[in-house]
């Protein structure tokens, strides 16, 4: 991201307790506002990019930021440089734009995308299920990510798709989770939660569950809340999970309080009850 990669400046980061949480890492303030400033710089350019290469889609792989160099990166499957010279004479020869050549245009990209079918007998041979794909701009592939604990199925997957879809090999990257863990069932959590006077929570509080070992509870970007008498239902892979309450404040997640290990079987809902500390 274009961040002080320091090691002794990213340790004091890790260890500030008023570093923020939203990330996958601890980040300062100061850096959060930095790239969200960088990033409205940047992309005061890419209308101006985007309808030059509508115009010429044919050799047009499209454009990602390039956090670490603070510029917009174009791809074009021949004659960058002069691509590159027609944009900076429209968005001005100082603009922070640079470019590069890449084997596939994204129309290419796109159109093999769109063929790709999650009931193509390959994923269940493989012992996988697909759980996304898409055009990787700035890898110039098209990727597609599976859940599966099979080991040989990425290579597998990627040799079978290109055959069906009729693409170079090199075309496709396949990514496992190397678990496996959308194979699994689902079933329920229902809950109680109380403060540690045996009241009800009157807050807005949310709930999850830690797996013990893999798995994971609700789905997608889908939240699970308290409700006001305190019950909760959320949707869990079957496995063992420490259910937990937490709360966002100030860019942090507070845990309020775990329950003890509970055990999930497809199709049938478990009961659990948490006891929140103050």
């Amino acid at each position: 991201m274009g961040l002080d990669t320091d090691p002794a400046f990213v340790a004091a980061v890790m260890a500030n307790p008023d570093a923020l949480d939203m990330w996958a890492y601890p980040i300062l303030q100061a850096e959060d506002d930095f790239i969200w400033a960088r990033q409205q710089d940047l992309h005061q350019f890419t209308p101006t990019i985007l309808e030059y290469g509508e115009a010429h889609a044919d050799e047009f792989g499209g454009l990602f930021m390039d956090n670490e160099q603070g510029r917009i990166m174009t791809l074009w499957t021949r004659d960058p440089d002069r691509h590159l010279a027609e944009i900076l004479a429209l968005t001005g020869r100082d603009a922070p734009i640079s470019a590069k050549e890449v084997r596939w245009s994204q129309a290419e990209l796109r159109r093999a995308q769109r063929r790709i079918d999650d009931e193509w007998p390959g994923f269940a041979d493989a012992r996988a299920t697909p759980t996304g794909w898409g055009a990787s701009t700035s890898d110039n592939v098209l990727e597609v990510e599976i859940s599966s604990a099979n080991p040989d199925a990425p290579r597998a997957i990627a040799e079978g798709l290109a055959t069906e879809l009729g693409v170079p090999v090199e075309m496709l990257r396949v990514v496992s989770d190397g678990t496996g863990v959308e194979l699994l069932g689902t079933g329920w959590v229902e809950g109680t939660v109380v403060t540690s006077d045996g009241s009800r929570p009157k807050g807005s509080w949310q709930i999850t569950g830690d797996p013990v070992t893999i798995g994971y509870c609700g789905g997608g970007d889908i939240g699970y809340g308290v409700g006001r008498g305190g019950s909760f239902r959320i949707p869990c892979k079957t496995g063992d999970y420490r259910m937990q309450v937490w709360v966002y404040r100030d860019g942090h997640v507070i845990v309020l309080g775990e329950s003890s290990v509970v055990t999930v079987r497809e199709g049938r809902t478990s009961h659990t009850r948490i006891r929140v500390e103050p």
